[in-house]
């Protein structure tokens, strides 16, 4: 049996902002509204994430989780949210 096991990371994908000042994008994942939390240190300079938050950082298979984009501008104010529920594959047989 293997020790660890390979789980596929959700990916989002958006599309961009129509505002010219935006410098990135923001991630926030949380099991509800209540419960988000940023994921990125920084703004996203792409249109694109992959949540590896596996383990520790909080990830588990099979659960729903709630995640909001922000677009981020120059002075670091965020737009409203982009919001979407995504459950994590559970595809990975039990040991």
């Amino acid at each position: 049996m293997p020790s660890s096991a390979q789980i596929p990371a959700p990916s989002l994908a958006w599309s961009p902002s129509v505002s010219a000042d935006v410098v990135g994008y923001h991630v926030y994942r949380g099991v509800d509204a209540a419960g988000l939390v940023r994921i990125t240190d920084t703004p996203l300079d792409s249109l694109a994430f992959v949540d590896v938050g596996f383990g520790d950082a909080g990830l588990v298979p099979g659960d729903t989780y709630l995640v909001r984009v922000t677009a981020v501008d120059g002075g670091e104010n965020e737009s409203a949210p982009i919001e979407l529920v995504v459950t994590v594959p559970d595809d990975v047989a039990p040991e």
